[in-house]
């Protein structure tokens, strides 16, 4: 499912960027009752065939997706159903403009009261964004500054109004997309009960773990 930019090096480090984002991300949900893998065709397929109003055209995103470099598709899934599907994210990083484009995000789970994943999608995907972006920066693949955070077309004005209430987003003005700064994620991933602390303990000893390696 992922297309990753032409030169070798470039793509090896972003794939390593991207298996330790599922590695810390799942270390984050272990208690959660869900986990998180990449997108896969047989996801495709299910959700094609889906005859339940999803929202959002994803045979359209899912084409778009396949021809950008440096993209990242993953799913939620519940570990009580193994091959359930609970939820899609799209992201990717655009290098030239330094940013994390949350594409596209939809949660599967709305209608099931007591689901793991239901009024938790969004904080999940940022923190997702957030460990993303420090595996990109570690495997070198972004400058000095950090990324700016984009979450791009919210479908309606509701939404949008959802996003601006965390990490200190804000409207572009003129259209359904708005943006932040990679330290003002952070610092609301750091402000989330339980799961900040798991996000910075998780960074701590991969940090680690890499120092070890590299010895």
């Amino acid at each position: 499912m992922e297309n990753h930019p032409s030169e070798n090096g470039v793509s090896h480090r972003h794939e390593r960027a991207i298996e330790q984002t599922l590695a810390d991300m799942n270390s984050v949900l272990l208690e959660s009752d869900l986990f998180m893998t990449r997108l896969t065709v047989q996801d495709r397929r299910w959700q094609k065939g889906r005859k339940n109003g999803h929202t959002l055209n994803w045979r359209s995103l899912f084409k778009y997706h396949a021809q950008t470099p440096m993209s990242f598709a993953f799913v939620y899934r519940q570990m009580a159903s193994p091959l359930s599907r609970a939820g899609f994210c799209l992201c990717r990083y655009l290098q030239a403009e330094n940013v994390i484009e949350l594409v596209a995000l939809e949660n599967f789970s709305l209608r099931e009261a007591q689901h793991p994943l239901k009024g938790n999608m969004l904080r999940n995907c940022l923190q997702v964004l957030y460990l993303y972006g420090l595996n990109l920066q570690e495997q070198r693949l972004t400058p000095v500054p950090p990324p700016d955070i984009l979450i791009s077309h919210a479908i309606n004005h509701r939404v949008l109004a959802l996003y601006t209430r965390q990490a200190a987003f804000e409207v572009i003005p003129g259209t359904m997309t708005c943006k932040t700064s990679f330290n003002a994620l952070k610092k609301y991933i750091q402000s989330l009960e339980k799961y900040g602390a798991k996000c910075d303990k998780v960074r701590i000893n991969n940090v680690q773990k890499g120092s070890q390696n590299g010895k």
